[in-house]
């Protein structure tokens, strides 16, 4: 997923505390936001650990192990400046992220698109012996650009695009009819 998917399911995600008549502060809003964001941040030093950027999801800052611990952290620094409510919805936010970038695998999985042949996401890591193997596959095969990862996921992952609009219409529309 790219950054207006994780952005705007974000935003969706911290407007849910509407439903539980608490609305979150407009800060709080940017928080639960940038949590949802936060684990692509990997993608300023990816080079140094994969071969592209674009293959930042096979760093262990994109696993429900860093997650964790990003959440503990976050709860540490931030418990006396933000809710309890905006804590554990940006904890969901930065699962979120996980299962978006884990999405399109799926998607490959039910012939709905034609990228993502591989896990995106190795939800059972450090223990998960098969994200070695994909690392290193991953750096010796492949040599596409990132314009060319992008431009593969425009056209071969159509129900991911799908998807990223359909986040961004719904964020931008409650956006503008608040």
């Amino acid at each position: 997923m790219l950054t207006l998917g994780h952005i705007s399911a974000s935003y969706l995600l911290a407007q849910t505390s509407l439903l539980l008549g608490t609305p979150l502060s407009n800060q709080e809003q940017i928080f639960v936001m940038a949590a949802g964001y936060v684990l692509d941040l990997d993608l300023l030093f990816a080079r140094i650990f994969v071969k592209r950027e674009a293959y930042h999801h096979l760093l262990p800052t994109h696993t429900p192990l860093f997650a964790v611990t990003i959440s503990i952290l976050g709860y540490l620094l931030f418990r006396n400046i933000f809710s309890n409510q905006a804590i554990l919805l940006a904890v969901c936010a930065l699962f979120l992220h996980l299962v978006l970038d884990d999405i399109g695998y799926w998607f490959y999985k039910l012939g709905w698109q034609r990228i993502s042949t591989i896990p995106q996401i190795f939800w059972l890591y450090p223990f998960d012996k098969r994200r070695k193997h994909f690392v290193n596959s991953w750096q010796n095969s492949t040599t596409q650009t990132n314009a060319e990862t992008l431009e593969l996921y425009l056209t071969k992952a159509p129900v991911n695009v799908i998807l990223e609009v359909i986040l961004g219409l719904a964020a931008l529309t409650i956006v503008l009819t608040r």
